[in-house]
């Protein structure tokens, strides 16, 4: 008997000493179990680096913050401030128109032949009017209409048959003045010839630039009356306008005239000067001479296009 209950609690104290290990190594595995997920989580992705100071210019900084950076090399030419620009700061412009082509193309081939940008005014009825336009377009420079105007009766006041008259009806006023327009082939505007009575008129001036302006053509006043009315039928009808500011060889030598021209261009003004020459051999070489001094002093010449604009009430549209 006792050698049976000695064997029965040998037993029970095995099974209590195999359950104790196994209890031991479950709570063992347990705490490794729940340790591993911790760092395998971290080591998913890589590790957050510090936030770094940049070294670059920060340009548009937080209002009470300062960046600090290392000085960058700069362009020394970068870092002058640019010119303010004002009306003083722009290129002074001037427009040169040459009247009375269409009778001879020798001259305005020397006159093609200097490098710039002159307006040339070819009348409806010269012998060689066509040609000439079409020379001029050809040759990049732009073509007025040099309409004839009745002028005051004088002296060589011949202004051919093709004038346009104060004593002319209203349409008989147009259909010349498109049979003038076919004449001269690319025109873009149009300028007086002669017209000291027409011009005066301000009705009959209405009548003849608000058909210029119908047909996309501009108008120039040669201002051979100081009782022009044009600006005013400009008013009226709305076609870009601009005012001769002065002859350029009425009665002057080559000297004189290239005198003249520099000074006429020297004026500081909004609006280009507008100056009127005819092709004359004095007005030939004087220009050759003048246009190069005139780029030299950052004077720009400029077509007449380039000066036209509607009118405004009360200003004038050129000096």
């Amino acid at each position: 008997m006792g050698r049976r209950k000695s064997r029965k609690w040998g037993k029970v104290l095995a099974w209590i000493a195999f359950l104790a290990a196994v209890a031991a190594m479950v709570a063992i595995a347990y705490l490794l179990h729940s340790e591993w997920p911790r760092e395998a989580r971290r080591s998913d992705f890589p590790a957050r680096k510090p936030p770094q100071r940049s070294l670059a210019v920060d340009k548009t900084p937080e209002r009470g913050k300062h960046v600090r950076a290392e000085p960058a090399r700069t362009d020394p030419a970068r870092t002058r401030p640019a010119p303010e620009m004002s009306a003083s700061s722009s290129p002074r412009r001037v427009v040169i128109i040459i009247d009375d082509i269409g009778h001879d193309l020798a001259p305005l081939r020397q006159l093609l032949a200097i490098e710039a940008p002159l307006t040339f005014a070819v009348l409806p009825d010269g012998a060689r009017s066509e040609q000439a336009a079409r020379l001029i377009h050809e040759k990049g420079r732009e073509v007025l209409l040099h309409l004839p105007l009745e002028p005051r009766p004088g002296k060589g006041a011949n202004p051919g048959a093709l004038v346009l008259r104060t004593d002319m009806k209203d349409p008989e006023i147009r259909v010349r003045l498109e049979r003038e327009i076919r004449t001269v082939p690319h025109a873009r505007g149009a300028n007086g010839h002669m017209g000291s009575r027409f011009t005066e008129d301000p009705d009959k001036m209405a009548v003849v630039l608000q058909a210029l302006r119908e047909r996309g053509l501009f108008f120039i006043d040669s201002r051979t009356t100081p009782q022009s009315r044009a600006r005013e039928a400009a008013e009226r009808t709305g076609i870009p306008f601009a005012e001769r500011s002065a002859f350029i060889d009425d009665s002057l030598g080559e000297t004189d005239m290239l005198n003249r021209i520099r000074r006429l261009t020297a004026t500081d003004s909004r609006q280009p000067t507008v100056l009127i020459g005819h092709p004359y051999p004095d007005t030939i070489r004087s220009l050759s001479r003048v246009v190069p001094l005139l780029a030299g002093q950052g004077i720009q010449i400029v077509s007449a296009s380039q000066a036209v604009r509607p009118v405004v009430a009360g200003k004038r549209t050129s000096p």
